[in-house]
């Protein structure tokens, strides 16, 4: 989290599996954000917070590493069937 300089806006990247807890997460540091800054500024007259939607990002490595391991069961087993279905 950096504040963007010479503006009242901070910028948030929050990774997570599950969207709704990061909404909830954004959702919670903007009204911290915007209670502190309606402390420091009283003469602010509006203040608006936003979360935008959360994009998930695949655990890349994860995927990797199970696709790895699948590869030569999943081989392995059409090799098996296809010898099996053949008559000759």
């Amino acid at each position: 989290m950096k504040q963007i300089a010479d503006a009242q806006f901070i910028l948030m990247n929050c990774m997570a599996t599950n969207p709704k807890r990061v909404g909830r997460v954004a959702n919670a540091v903007g009204k911290a954000f915007y209670e502190r800054v309606s402390d420091v500024r009283l003469s602010a007259n509006s203040m608006t917070a936003s979360a935008w939607d959360p994009t998930v990002t695949p655990d890349t490595i994860g995927s990797e590493l199970l696709a790895l391991a699948l590869r030569p069961i999943i081989g392995l087993g059409l090799a098996f069937w296809l010898e099996w279905l053949d008559d000759t």
